[in-house]
């Protein structure tokens, strides 16, 4: 986002310094009114322009939001321009209401929908409905005491024209509703998140600004005390300035992040929310208090006053007591989902644990415990899926079966621990020359066998079965004895010379007695003459 917004601040300070500079110490300069106008049009058409880009830039709702404060400002624009007009130009006296009037309440009229469009937005909030009672309330209040104190004093003066009447009764109610909303917004935790937190709280600032300087404006007119060049002008130039700075602000920070929402995980979140629940009850007690001191106090009004303040405590007792209540509830849930989190922990552990000895349970099932390499059982297993997938894709399958030439004699000599320690060496080097191309396995003794898929030719089996013989030529040594030994292979292949596992592992058994009978350490491929000798 850059430095861009800090200078958007100072700007503000300086257009407003030197708008009250100029009120104050220019006031008898012939030029007075002409630059207090410019400094009066330049703030709402500079806010104009910039809450017409964020106007262009979003959607949604947020499209609609910021259509109205741009309506408002441009309404509140042509207003000063009427105004000015009238004043510089034709030089006449604005006197209240004028036209101008009519486009100043228009602006704050499109405010209000803006603000309601928001508020519109969280409607399906489960608060909604109590957030519109808070609203009812404060701005019933409200109206009650500006009525009282300000409107109807004007209204009895003789000779009031009904225009005036409808204009002078506008402004407050306008403001009455925006300060309604506008305070139910700062104290709700939900209804906050409707923007990101700089956003909003130029916009309400925006806002409160512009309330305090319609109440003034409102007062003055009530004296008839307000002329143009007022130090209440320099007020409304701040809200559309501020107004400004927030739609540039939303601008900004959619063209960084490519998105904006009303979900942005930065927003304005107040620690005090239970004020807003007794805010509504205070303005109650208030206007009942202000009630009892300017009427006639009896037995009567002062019964029903109390009677109404003590209902009104044992309300927010009550309050006291949710409040406590969801407390302990939510110190409930999060001990009992540390609970929850460190039984799945446990359980993790135990399944991962229990993980493992099935897979270790698994490979003691299925691998020799010797040579750690595939078993009887896990060989047949895998002969027979070889089999069928054989069949299934009309191709062939060839098997090696072979033992160690002598074994009994190198157990009988150097005894079974020298003999284990061979038969291990022979299951690494089978592992390195079968890699992950063969499937190897010890069927148990000195009996070991190799599958080879998709190999019917018999010169390739040839050359495989010759490095085997290679692969496990290199004597085996024992400390410093060197111990010999060679292997005859059998080769029996599917479905030249077997049709089902047993008679394939037959014929590959019978092949390599073969091979030993034609002097060991050599390889035959099954014959059918075999089986009849």
């Amino acid at each position: 986002m850059g430095k861009t917004p800090y200078i958007l601040f100072p700007f503000i300070l300086a257009y407003i310094f030197g708008y009250y500079l100029w009120l104050t110490l220019f006031q008898n300069n012939e030029y007075f009114k002409m630059v207090a106008s410019f400094f009066s049009i330049g703030a709402p058409l500079l806010g104009a322009i910039c809450l017409y880009m964020a106007f262009y830039k979003s959607n949604g709702h947020n499209k609609l939001f910021w259509f109205f404060l741009f309506a408002g400002a441009q309404s509140y624009l042509i207003a000063q321009l009427t105004w000015f007009y009238n004043e510089l130009f034709l030089k006449k006296e604005v006197i209240f209401p004028s036209w101008s009037d009519l486009f100043y309440l228009l602006a704050m009229l499109f405010q209000l929908i803006a603000v309601l469009i928001k508020v519109n937005q969280n409607k399906r909030n489960t608060n909604f409905i109590r957030f519109v009672f808070d609203i009812l309330i404060i701005m019933t209040v409200a109206i009650t005491l500006s009525w009282y104190f300000i409107i109807q004093p004007v209204l009895e003066r003789e000779g009031i024209l009904s225009i005036f009447v409808l204009v002078y009764v506008g402004y407050p109610i306008l403001d009455l509703l925006l300060l309604s909303i506008m305070t139910s917004l700062i104290f709700s935790s939900k209804f906050s998140s409707v923007l990101p937190s700089k956003i909003l709280f130029l916009i309400l600032l925006a806002f409160g600004v512009l309330i305090l300087a319609d109440t003034a404006y409102m007062i003055e007119v009530t004296l008839n005390t307000y002329s143009s060049g007022n130090l209440i002008d320099p007020l409304w130039a701040l809200t559309y300035l501020l107004l400004g700075s927030a739609s540039f602000l939303f601008v900004i920070e959619k063209e960084a992040d490519g998105s904006m929402n009303s979900t942005d995980s930065e927003t304005i979140k107040f620690e005090y929310i239970s004020f807003r629940r007794i805010l509504p009850y205070l303005a109650v007690i208030m206007l009942l208090s202000i009630q009892l001191v300017h009427n006639n106090m009896n037995s009567l009004s002062v019964g029903f006053s109390v009677a109404i303040i003590l209902i009104i405590i044992r309300q927010l007792v009550i309050l006291w007591e949710n409040d406590s209540l969801v407390k302990k509830l939510n110190k409930s849930n999060v001990v009992l989902e540390e609970k929850v989190l460190l039984r799945t922990a446990e359980l993790t552990a135990k399944n991962e644990e229990l993980g493992r000895m099935v897979n270790h349970i698994e490979h003691m099932a299925n691998y020799d415990a010797l040579c750690d390499i595939p078993n009887r059982r896990y060989f047949e297993a895998k002969l027979n899926q070889l089999l069928d997938k054989a069949r299934s894709e009309d191709s062939s399958l060839a098997l090696l079966f072979f033992d160690l030439d002598r074994f009994k004699s190198i157990n009988d000599t150097y005894g079974h621990s020298v003999a284990d320690l061979l038969l291990k060496e022979i299951g690494e080097r089978l592992k390195v020359f079968a890699k992950e191309q063969y499937f190897i396995s010890r069927l148990g003794g000195d009996e070991f066998t190799v599958l080879i898929e998709d190999a019917e030719d018999k010169k390739e089996l040839a050359r495989i079965a010759e490095e085997l013989q290679h692969s496990l030529a290199k004597p085996f040594y024992k400390e410093d004895t060197q111990i010999g030994f060679s292997i005859s292979i059998g080769i029996a292949r599917f479905p030249s010379d077997a049709s089902n596992a047993e008679q394939l592992l037959q014929h590959a058994d019978t092949a390599m007695y073969q091979a030993k009978e034609s002097g060991r350490n050599n390889y035959q491929l099954f014959r059918a003459e075999y089986t009849q000798n």
